[in-house]
């Protein structure tokens, strides 16, 4: 559960704080309306994403892939970045993938076929 990972990394919280608040997040889910058509599903989401914008600290993103969105703090969002600008990541004018393992698979095919290494491996 999400609230647990983030409750961990919660060093200044004492034990029974985060008791308290895993608590708080299961009253919420036991008691969130699971029965509610699409309509009134997307007036909530909108709602909470409103309300959610509001907080100058909160990022609220849509992924590339999936109809997913991400939700989270500023500081947590550029310490990622920070990483992403760092080595050993470069970036790269195109996608590579399929040329790339084209070339794993054949160099794993030649190592096979002179018996370096075995097919369960």
């Amino acid at each position: 559960m999400q609230v647990d990972r983030g409750l961990e990394r919660a060093a200044e919280l004492t034990d029974e704080e985060k008791n308290n608040i895993r608590k708080g997040v299961a009253k919420v889910l036991n008691n969130y309306p699971w029965h509610i058509d699409e309509q009134q599903k997307f007036h909530l989401v909108s709602r909470t994403t409103k309300h959610l914008q509001s907080y100058e600290n909160i990022m609220i993103v849509k992924v590339d892939k999936g109809n997913t969105t991400v939700i989270m703090n500023v500081d947590d969002y550029d310490v990622k970045i920070t990483l992403l600008e760092q080595f050993p990541y470069k970036k790269i004018q195109r996608v590579s993938t399929p040329s790339y393992q084209r070339k794993v698979n054949a160099k794993l095919k030649n190592l096979l076929y002179t018996n370096t290494i075995s097919k369960e491996l």
